[in-house]
């Protein structure tokens, strides 16, 4: 066997569905949960309920929040994407899916109330 030969590797699936397409999803739904946490604050209709969050979104503004939230998702899912074994990506991708989605979806439901 040559040993230049490249060993195809399958990718990672949940809900058999791409690991980075559902990281994609995930990441989208945390910029939506950054935009409308802003906006539920700004309107004063909300909290943040992440006390580490709520003081960097009151010390240092929307903008801070802003960058800091997603660009530490980003790099978490990143990092899940790129160097965590499999099952553990799998895991951490779908523990992100169980918080966000509720998390947007009372934003959500704020948003009509």
């Amino acid at each position: 066997m040559d040993s230049t030969a490249t060993v195809a590797t399958r990718e990672s699936t949940l809900f058999g569905v791409s690991l980075s397409t559902v990281s994609w999803f995930v990441f989208y739904l945390v910029a939506l949960d950054v935009w409308l946490t802003d906006q539920s604050l700004a309107e004063q209709r909300g909290v943040e309920l992440n006390p580490v969050m709520d003081w960097i979104y009151h010390s240092g503004g929307a903008l801070t929040f802003t960058l800091f939230k997603v660009a530490l998702t980003g790099l978490c899912l990143l990092w899940i994407n790129r160097r965590a074994p499999t099952s553990q990506a799998r895991m951490a991708t779908l523990v992100a899916l169980a918080i966000y989605l509720p998390v947007a979806g009372i934003h959500i439901l704020g948003l009509y109330h």
